[in-house]
């Protein structure tokens, strides 16, 4: 159920997304590496020094490991976008770090897991890669198909009614389904296991909106700089891992009732993270939008290449004189 959700979630997203913000992400990768070393570096980090303040051990830690060390979900598109953040940004980091994670997932979860009282368990990558793709670049292209098809007729209306209809219910639907997948698992939870998935969230999200707004100051060369919509796109990149991959592995490779209910509680303090969004978009909202800034262009470009026209100076009858 979760899948399917995740996969209208992103046909949503796809049609949202704009070619010339892409190629920006691509061509200028500055804050994909940041969104990447956030994930890789800091969040797994970050859950493990949980862990141990906390003394969590055994299943518990498992699920809390597995959701440090996952890439970043795709839940994270969906609300950038509502933001007012960079897409395509978010976008290309979730494709980034879900690319990295064929290698940094395993790795990662066994260093930390090492050193944490629990099971040891093994990650599939054939799981992993499926994962990936169906979450991911299948869903996207299909956005990106129907966007493409809409263009230059008139349906862009439908088009906006459309995807931010789908995002909403698949958003909604992936927080609601999340804990039924670890029904058993909610009856044994802990207090301290809330208090640090919490702390992983939001925490992860004031840590990666810091990290973006130094990036926006202008000590940072002005190439490096970060737009509005930048910062926005990274902190809510960071506190948005991949719940449905992390419950999917989970239910193949270690499938207790603890361990799967970390991902659950983890996917409700999604929605303090949309009250910050919202309140972002209206309080700081983000810089000129480009298809804006295109039609500015365009008016300015016409008003100079149309000739001008000399004015006729109306002369009343009676005053013109005979020769």
């Amino acid at each position: 159920v979760i899948a399917f959700f995740v996969f209208l979630q992103q046909v949503g997203v796809g049609t949202t997304l704009e070619w010339h913000r892409l190629r920006k992400a691509t061509t200028r990768p500055l804050g994909v590496l940041v969104g990447l070393a956030m994930q890789v570096a800091v969040l797994p980090f970050l859950g493990y020094l949980l862990a141990r303040a906390f003394s969590i051990e055994g299943d518990a830690a498992i699920g809390l490991m597995f959701i440090a060390t996952a890439p970043g979900g795709t839940g994270s598109n969906v609300v950038t976008y509502l933001a007012g953040g960079d897409t395509s940004l978010s976008v290309t980091m979730t494709l980034a770090t879900s690319t990295c994670a064929f290698v940094s997932w395993p790795a990662l979860l066994t260093s930390y897991l090492s050193v944490t009282p629990c099971a040891d368990i093994k990650i599939p990558l054939g799981t992993m890669l499926t994962s990936v793709l169906l979450q991911t670049a299948i869903p996207l292209g299909v956005g990106l198909a129907l966007k493409r098809r809409s263009e230059g007729k008139e349906q862009p209306k439908a088009l906006v009614r459309f995807r931010k209809g789908v995002m909403a219910i698949a958003l909604v639907g992936i927080v609601a389904a999340a804990p039924a997948s670890s029904a058993s698992g909610l009856l044994v939870i802990t207090w301290d296991l809330i208090a640090a998935l919490a702390i992983l969230n939001l925490g992860g999200f004031a840590v990666g909106f810091f990290v973006a707004a130094i990036f926006s100051t202008r000590v940072m060369p002005e190439s490096w700089r970060f737009d509005r919509s930048e910062v926005k796109a990274v902190p809510i990149e960071v506190s948005f891992q991949n719940v449905a991959m992390v419950i999917s592995t989970l239910g193949l490779v270690h499938p207790k009732g603890t361990a799967l209910a970390a991902p659950a509680i983890y996917a409700w303090f999604y929605i303090p993270v949309l009250g910050l969004a919202y309140a972002l978009r209206k309080l700081w909202p983000s810089d000129t939008p480009p298809e804006q800034v295109e039609n500015s262009v365009v008016d300015i470009k016409v008003a100079i290449d149309t000739p001008a026209v000399p004015a006729v100076r109306e002369v009343p009858i009676g005053a013109v004189q005979p020769p």
